[in-house]
């Protein structure tokens, strides 16, 4: 499995997703927004379909989490990487320096050419078993 920068936990409070620098990560009025459009109701927001984080993680597959220094979700990134690899699971969890959500696609502001460039060409490893 691959996960590019992911939402792995679905919620409403703002401190949880606590970002290194608040003005270059989404905002908490357009997570909210995301929550809103996605779900019917706050209560869908503690399943495990919602949020993984809140799942067990034994028997997944190999996994390659890619996630942004600057990203809103990259704590709970790497906290499903820690209870992922606690759970004996085979993950590899990358954090990009100096990196956006969206950091890999080139139609949004916070591309990064030579980031999404490593970031793709990983991705492209993983699925060729190299990585």
């Amino acid at each position: 499995a691959i996960l590019d920068y992911p939402p792995l936990r679905q919620e409403i409070r703002a401190e949880f997703r606590k970002a290194k620098d608040p003005s270059k990560a989404i905002s908490e009025n357009r997570m909210l927004q995301y929550i809103n459009w996605y779900y019917n109701s706050f209560d869908e927001l503690n399943d495990e379909l919602a949020s993984p984080l809140l799942a067990d993680l034994h028997d997944l597959p190999k996994t390659l989490i890619l996630s942004a220094e600057y990203d809103s979700l990259k704590n709970e990134e790497k906290a499903y990487a820690d209870k992922m690899q606690k759970a004996g699971g085979d993950v590899t969890y990358v954090e990009f320096a100096n990196c956006r959500h969206g950091f890999t696609h080139e139609w949004f502001d916070e591309f990064m050419p030579e980031e999404s460039e490593k970031a793709w060409n990983m991705m492209a490893a993983f699925i060729r078993g190299i990585m």
